[in-house]
């Protein structure tokens, strides 16, 4: 009894090694992406500043700064506007012969606007520039369910895999027995956006937008018998 035992035990492991030579060990790469339009928008400006000294630079640069918060938020309620670091630097003349001159002080402030509802984008673009905006560093275009359409071209991705793998099982004639793991660097909490916007040509602070692309990919690996 002990003897057929073993040879039922060795059949099962030859049978076995057999069956995991036979198998097919397949990596894929899942891939998706989704367009949307934008709905809302983040706006960065400069504020800027000169002077004969570094305290009167910074004050005046302090002073464009409350006067475009005041002007936008008594205009847009519920309009989100947050300033940044504060940069001086000194500012010197250069002469043939001569050693630099001190003639002064720049200063400058980064003003950063969420704005919610995307049609008010070049009225409160003109608002920023009349009350003290110099320069607009960027314009970030954004959707509100960010998230949620992170989570479906998520799932669009690992879908995708699945279809690839479908696709060479069939191709070598075998089939797909198993998910044996799944890669996903997880860097970033949502997939990455693709920005891009322009100013349109000729038509005086008039923006508009495309569309955002989101993207995301898997590493899949399956088993093919």
């Amino acid at each position: 009894m002990k003897s057929v035992v073993q040879v039922i035990s060795v059949l099962i492991i030859w049978v076995a090694s057999v069956a995991w030579a036979m198998a097919t060990v397949l990596t894929v790469t899942g891939q998706a992406e989704i367009q949307v339009l934008p709905d809302q928008a983040q706006v960065t400006f400069t504020v800027l500043a000169q002077s004969d000294t570094a305290v009167s630079a910074k004050q005046q640069v302090d002073k464009n700064v409350e006067k475009i918060q005041q002007a936008l938020g008594a205009q847009f309620k519920g309009l989100k506007l947050t300033s940044g670091q504060l940069q001086v630097s000194p500012i010197y003349a250069s002469k043939p012969d001569q050693a630099p001159q001190l003639t002064g002080y720049k200063a400058s402030r980064p003003v950063r606007i969420d704005i919610v509802d995307l049609s008010q984008l070049s009225v409160i673009l003109d608002n920023a520039f009349q009350h003290g905006a110099d320069s607009m560093a960027q314009i970030r275009y954004q959707n509100s369910h960010a998230k949620q359409l992170a989570s479906k071209v998520r799932l669009k991705a690992l879908h995708n895999a699945q279809q690839l793998a479908a696709q060479f099982a069939n191709a070598l004639g075998k089939k797909v027995a198993s998910i044996d793991s799944i890669e996903y660097s997880g860097v970033n909490p949502r997939p990455l956006i693709m920005l891009r916007e322009s100013k349109l040509m000729g038509v005086s602070n008039s923006y508009r937008s495309e569309q955002l692309t989101l993207k995301d990919s898997v590493f899949v690996h399956f088993t093919l018998h």
